[in-house]
């Protein structure tokens, strides 16, 4: 357990991304999140984002975030 960093991968809900899997039907099931979904789940686990980079911009949902705990000493 990490008391101070904690790293996600994750797919952020994008317009676009939405869009290309209505077009394409992809069997695969991914879990997106809103921007406020992630912002609610992290209060929640009582962690605050610090930074988030897009792994391919503009062409890809998937996030790398780092969040740091509200509980680090």
């Amino acid at each position: 357990m990490s008391r101070r960093w904690v790293v996600l991968s994750l797919y952020i809900r994008t317009p676009l991304h939405l869009l290309h899997r209505r077009i394409i039907k992809l069997t695969s099931r991914i879990t997106m999140l809103s921007r406020e979904e992630l912002r609610e789940e992290a209060r929640e686990a009582g962690l605050q984002l610090v930074r988030m980079v897009s792994v391919l911009p503009g062409l890809h949902a998937q996030r790398i975030c780092l969040f740091t705990s509200d509980q680090a000493a």
